[in-house]
Order: structure tokens, then sequence, then C-alpha cells
């Protein structure tokens, strides 16, 4: 990692999971630590964590209970039956909440003099900009086409056509 951090190399890290760092339930500052630890020790200089966020609140928990439903549904689809209202209610569905704020996971990085771009995925559809663009193009400055694709996906693409399909598909949203 540092190897090729130290030569340039553009590191990408992403995952949902991250977002767990401000669960209710677990240490996020412990999680981070760790993180930042395997970085070389000039992260802050050079390094640029994206967040993004969808807008409004209201769908965006509608999403998260339509997602827990999807997941919990047994082999059979019939396991998990909760309305939204109950799945407001629940206790338990307060350690998913955390999803839905991207704040907390803000702060925690900016308390670590880690730059942050926090994107409005919803701004982002409204331009007609996939996620793929905008992280190639406008945040690691990679040369683009007057389309906004970034030139080092041609020789990508050519191997494997279907991957601008899967670049362009909207993700998580149901």
């Amino acid at each position: 990692l540092a190897l090729k951090w130290n030569n340039g190399h553009n590191i990408i890290l992403g995952s949902e999971e991250v977002d767990h760092m401000v669960a209710n339930h677990l240490n996020g500052e412990e999680i981070m630590d760790q993180l930042l630890s395997i970085l070389p020790q000039n992260y802050k200089d050079v390094m640029n964590v994206v967040v993004t966020y969808r807008a409004p609140k209201a769908k965006h928990l509608q999403s998260l209970w339509k997602e827990i439903i999807a997941t919990n549904a047994g082999e059979d689809g019939q396991g998990y039956k909760e309305s939204f209202k109950e799945f407001i209610f629940n206790l338990e569905s307060f350690y998913h909440f955390h999803t839905i704020d991207p704040m907390p996971l803000v702060d925690i990085f900016l308390r670590r003099g880690v730059n942050v771009t926090l994107v409005d995925l919803m701004g982002l559809k409204e331009q007609g900009v996939q996620a793929y663009q905008l992280l190639g193009c406008d945040l690691m400055h990679e040369v683009c086409d007057k389309n906004m694709v970034p030139v080092f996906l041609e020789a990508q693409v050519k191997e494997n056509p279907k991957i601008m399909g899967k670049l362009q598909k909207d993700v998580n949203v149901r």
C-alpha cells in the first residue's frame, strides 16, 4: 500500500460499511484509528474522503426500511414483515438510523484533519452526472473526454463492454 502511494498511485477505498463507524453500538474513534494506521503518514496532505448522502431524508429512511425487509426476508421471501410505522418505533431500528445522517461520519474524518467532500446523490442525478464521473474527473483529476468519461476507462470498456452499464447503474435505491 505504501509503495503504491509513494509512487503516485491513487488509493480508493469504498464501502457502505464505513458508515458503521458512527453506529451507536460501535467505537468509531477506534475503528478510524485502525483504518488510518494502515495509510502512509502523509495521508492528511493527499487524501480526500467522499461521503455521499441522499435527500430527502424521509425517502432515504423508507429505502432503508425496504432494504432491511429485503435483507431479512428469508429464503421464501416471507420471513420479515414489519410496517414502516413498526420499523420506526422498533428500538432495533435505531441501530440503522446512522445511515441516513452523514454528518457524524464527516465529523469523524474532519477531526483527524482529513479533507472531506460531501456529495448529494440526488444533485448528481439531477445534473446527469454519474458517481464514477465525479470521482474520476473532478476528485481524482484524471484526464476525461468531453462527456466526462475518464480516458483510462476506454481500455477497460474494450476488455469488458458491460462495465459502463455497471458504472451507470443506480445502486442501493429501492
